[in-house]
C-alpha cells in the first residue's frame, strides 16, 4: 500500500495544531489527525529548520513567509507569544 501524499496546507495545519497543542502530546495530535507520529515529527523538524534558516536575518524573509508568521502568531499573547517566538528562533520585536 502506498503512503498517502499530504498537501502542504494539511501539513501546515498539522504543524499549527502541534505547536498550539497545550498539554497534549504529539502522539495525541498525530492520532487526532490520523497520521503517524514520525510524519508529524518530520514535518515539525523540517518546519523548524526552514524557520531557523530564515530567522538568521529576518530581512531575507519573503512577503509570503512574513505573512505566514503573522498569521500564525496574531492571536498569541504573553507567554504563548514568547514560546512561539522561541520555537521560531526570532525575537518579538522582529515579529512586530
Amino acid at each position: 500500500m502506498a503512503n498517502p501524499k499530504f498537501s502542504d496546507e494539511f501539513k501546515m495545519n498539522a504543524i499549527k495544531l502541534a505547536n498550539n497543542r497545550g498539554d497534549r502530546s504529539l502522539k495525541d495530535v498525530a492520532k487526532e489527525l490520523n497520521i503517524s507520529k514520525s510524519s508529524l515529527d518530520a514535518w515539525l523538524r523540517n518546519h523548524r529548520e526552514q524557520l531557523n534558516q530564515l530567522s538568521s536575518d529576518s530581512r531575507q524573509w519573503s512577503a509570503q513567509e512574513k505573512l505566514l508568521a503573522i498569521a500564525e502568531s496574531h492571536t498569541l499573547t504573553g507567554e504563548e507569544l514568547s514560546q512561539w517566538c522561541r520555537m521560531k528562533g526570532i525575537f518579538e520585536h522582529q515579529l512586530k
